[in-house]
């Protein structure tokens, strides 16, 4: 292992970087399989994907909750 130089900066190291292509390890029709597995898993209960209540809240126009305390101190700087 490299030495670190005391410069304050990271220590020595390095990067390790791999791509994959989901169509030559799975095939050309990838995409559709994914999106059926998806499916599948959505369909059980207590399954959520990875940023998809975030998603669902970002398309909604419904009304948000908002901290009545933040709101009056953002006022009073205004002020």
């Amino acid at each position: 292992a490299k030495v670190d130089n005391n410069d304050g900066g990271p220590a020595g190291g390095g990067e390790f970087l791999l791509a994959m292509s989901p169509a030559i390890m799975a095939g050309p029709d990838w995409a559709a399989h994914a999106e059926g597995f998806f499916a599948e898993l959505t369909g059980l209960e207590g399954v959520r994907l990875p940023g998809q209540r975030r998603h669902a809240n970002r398309l909604s126009d419904a009304p948000r909750p908002i901290n009545a305390e933040l709101v009056e101190k953002i006022r009073s700087l205004c002020e």
